[in-house]
């Protein structure tokens, strides 16, 4: 019995096996995907897409020799990063991801497979995307969904109902942050008014921006908040690639890569060899920029005239024409037959020596750490390209920028010499605004025309980190290359203090005066229906910051409490052993998604500021934050960020509804949720209800306030949460439950479960019965051998017999 029980279990694990493996499909960019099309009165397609989701590295053995030949900097699989080698998590192996371009209404079916070789679960959030009647496709771990086990597959089906620029990400701990992400990009089907202010709307122009760290953002979170080390980012990068160190040709073959040394000024060294470097303020010097390494000096020269920048690969492929039908020669696919490395990708058949397959066996640990103060050959010294965007003098081009920043670090970007025209915002069209830099906070996007309107030149495209991102003066910088213009760099410089434009700053990070227009300020390109004034307003009053209290994840208060803690890390550097929270509450995922397996969940789990387990002034909360509204309520938040310890802006992105910002405002002061709605009481809070902009993304500034309105009329759980990953990773979330369970979307057929488990009576039963079933076995096993041993014995006994008588 207890044999026949084992093959029936072999026999049923082969089955299953058989049904569940696949072979994993062959790996794509899409770049030639057949959504990717004049969207202009087409028909709605099914759009299928398969996601790998891996490790992998930067300056993997992919790129060959980058960044010493930068024509291998553009090959397939190479992702040059910041010139730093570090291992990543990544989607087809590249970073960004496949970016996905489609038209309002297509159906996009995405087949997500994990990887990942440490065992990490991971799903996939379509940020921007409202998931009206598909909520179970948000691609929230833990909240819509279970994150998707290693080497299994989730398939993602919704459609684009909302144009627009988005894009998608991890959405399972700090994934986002080392390189699961990439552009989701809906182009309308009918001209819409902000047509008129821009010629030309091509794939090429999505750009993503971040700030990006030397390690896994879960190394970097743990070393901060276990170790009291930093948090500020190493560098920034612009489509993936930025030159921030510079790559010393090792003596051991093309693909020893060398030892690495950092850009002047440019972000964090955070390794034992930069100590000294960093503590006397000592020069470091790159190729063609030289500025100390402190906050307070620096001496700039002009560029030299590199010539090692060409024309990205997505301007060589990507150069069809979206939204319109005026397309002409310049916008048609290239021929790349004849592609040489002053235009893009290099043409492998006439690849010369210095191009071939690298020698990667002799690579070690010791040939990729920075030695900055070892004697080096500058011209040894190689750094990955920036990343180049091509115009064409006298036209008009829509960029759709994306931010998917990571931590405190907003970006300020600007182009030399040009202003920028804001057309949208988080796919909403605004009222035409013209600005000389534009600060975008993680998670938000925004739409802006550049007119081509200078000389045949280059020109900088300049991106200053400010916050976290500011304390080591890190920026990056892209090149804007007019046609006919030389591969070379601009003329100007390129430091970080060169990237402050001055002049009209849209949507800034902190005091507002005359030449800043924030958010809140600018208003919509066509006049909203229904700002819901005329309903009842369900208003929630909501603080961000930091909690003075013990947080056990942290600290123990017997060994290592909060007190001789902050007794030991006097100043701001102590602020992060405090809890950062929402109306004082930490967010603590449930233990199964609350979306799909809400009955498995009991009601104690939530919790709101008038029901909690202690008093959260005194105590760490900890639960599932929730707030609830009725189907179809209007709701209000007036979020505030109450100004203690500085630095603590929150960009605050809410799932499955957008939102119009009625008002922001930074009072310069620690502040209060009583002071706050004191001065509503007394009407001093001004809210723009005739015609506010539509966003999902917005900035709450430190020691101020952002009051945002929706209709909750998309029934489910949706997160509502702070977009800097190391605030969301401590709590900073709340989820907002809209509507009864009955009147949410039903959980698909066979949809996946997790949760905890532990033994009930029924497996408890089961057990015993197991047990049983085992002891019975061995009972029987042992009788039989007895048995045999006693015939044994009988039959010797009677041979013997035989040979006596």
């Amino acid at each position: 019995m207890l044999l026949l029980r084992i093959v029936q279990l072999i026999m049923l694990i082969a089955s299953m096996h058989e049904v569940t493996s696949w072979n994993l499909p062959k790996i794509s960019d899409y770049k030639t995907h057949p959504c990717r099309r004049n969207c202009l009165g087409s028909k709605r397609m099914t759009c299928e897409y398969d996601f790998i989701v891996e490790h992998y590295q930067t300056l993997s053995r992919a790129c060959y020799n980058c960044p010493h030949n930068i024509t291998d900097c553009y090959r397939p699989h190479c992702v040059p990063g910041d010139g730093f080698l570090r291992a990543i998590k990544v989607v087809n192996r590249m970073m960004p991801g496949p970016a996905i371009h489609v038209c309002q209404y297509d159906e996009v079916v995405v087949n997500v497979y994990n990887e990942l070789t440490d065992f990490e679960g991971t799903s996939i959030h379509w940020h921007g995307i409202l998931q009206e009647g598909t909520p179970h496709m948000d691609g929230v771990a833990m909240v819509t969904q279970c994150p998707i086990p290693v080497h299994s597959a989730f398939q993602y089906r919704f459609y684009a109902r909302n144009a627009g620029t988005h894009y998608w990400h991890a959405h399972a701990g700090l994934q986002r942050g080392d390189g699961i992400f990439g552009a989701l990009v809906v182009r309308n089907i009918a001209d819409t008014s902000v047509r008129r202010y821009y010629d030309q709307d091509l794939p090429e122009h999505t750009i993503i921006f971040q700030d990006w760290m030397d390690q896994f953002s879960s190394s970097k979170f743990a070393l901060h908040h276990h170790g009291m080390s930093d948090n500020e980012p190493s560098s920034i990068l612009i489509d993936g690639r930025g030159p921030a160190y510079q790559v010393e040709k090792g003596m051991g073959g093309m693909g020893d890569h060398g030892a690495h040394k950092m850009n002047s000024g440019m972000g964090d060294m955070d390794h034992s060899q930069m100590d000294h470097t960093m503590a006397t303020g000592d020069k470091m010097t790159d190729a063609s920029n030289t500025h100390t390494t402190s906050n307070t000096s620096h001496t700039t020269s002009t560029h030299s005239e590199k010539t090692d920048e060409i024309s990205s690969v997505n301007d060589m492929t990507d150069t069809n024409m979206m939204d319109h039908s005026n397309m002409n020669s310049d916008s048609s696919m290239p021929d790349h037959s004849n592609m040489n490395s002053d235009s893009g990708m290099p043409d492998h058949s006439t690849m010369n020596s210095n191009s071939s397959m690298p020698h990667h066996s002799g690579m070690t640990t010791e040939s990729h750490t920075m030695s900055p103060e070892s004697p080096h050959n500058e011209s040894n010294m190689s750094e990955v390209p920036h990343s180049v965007y091509n115009v064409e003098a006298g036209r008009r081009y829509r960029f759709r920028l994306i931010s998917n920043g990571l931590l405190n670090c907003p970006l300020k970007v600007s182009v030399e010499n040009h202003t920028l025209n804001i057309i949208a915002s988080d796919g909403y069209d605004t009222e035409p605004i013209y600005v000389d830099s534009l600060t975008i906070f993680a998670g938000e996007r925004f739409d802006v025309v550049l007119t081509a309107n200078q000389k045949v030149g280059n020109y900088w495209l300049h991106v200053m980190g400010l916050g976290d991102c500011a304390i080591k003066n890190t920026s990056q910088s892209a090149i804007i290359r007019y046609k006919g213009a030389a591969n070379k760099h601009p003329e100007t410089g390129n430091d970080y203090a060169d990237s402050d434009r001055q002049g009209k700053n849209g949507n800034p990070m902190g005091n507002v005066h005359k030449e800043y227009v924030t958010v809140a300020e600018m208003t919509a390109e066509k006049e909203p229906g229904d700002v819901y004034t005329s309903h009842n307003v369900n208003r929630f009053y909501m603080t961000l910051g930091y909690n003075e209290v013990s947080n056990p994840r942290f600290l123990d208060a017997e060994h290592y409490p909060l007190s001789v803690m902050m007794a030991m890390h006097t100043g701001s550097h102590g602020n992060h052993l405090f809890a950062l929270q929402m109306n004082y509450i930490t967010f603590k995922m449930p233990m199964s998604p609350v979306l799909s397996q809400l009955g498995d969940l009991g009601e104690d789990i939530f919790c709101n500021e008038t029901h909690t387990p202690v008093n959260c002034r005194e105590e760490l909360c900890e639960c599932v934050h929730r707030i609830k509204v009725q189907l179809n309520d209007i709701v209000e938040l007036v979020l505030i960020s109450d100004g203690k310890h500085g630095l603590g802006n929150h960009p605050m992105h809410l799932h499955g509804h957008s939102f119009y910002v009625l008002g922001m405002e930074t009072l310069n002061t620690s502040i209060t949720r009583e002071m706050i709605k004191e001065m509503d009481i007394r009407g001093k809070l001004v809210r723009n209800l005739k015609n506010p902009i539509k966003k999902d993304t917005v900035m709450v500034p430190d020691g101020g306030y952002t009051i945002i309105r929706f209709k909750a009329d998309n029934p489910g759980f949706w997160l509502f949460h702070c977009h800097v990953d190391f605030h969301f990773a401590l709590g900073m979330s709340v989820v907002v439950q809209v509507g009864e369970a009955d009147e949410m979307t039903s959980t698909p057929n066979n949809f996946p479960r997790c949760g905890s488990w532990h033994f009930s009576q029924d497996t408890q039963d089961y057990y015993e019965k197991m047990c049983a079933g085992y002891t019975s076995g061995v009972t029987a096993v042992r009788s039989s051998i007895i048995l045999s041993g006693l015939a044994s014995v009988l039959l010797f006994r009677m041979f013997l017999s035989l040979f006596v008588t």
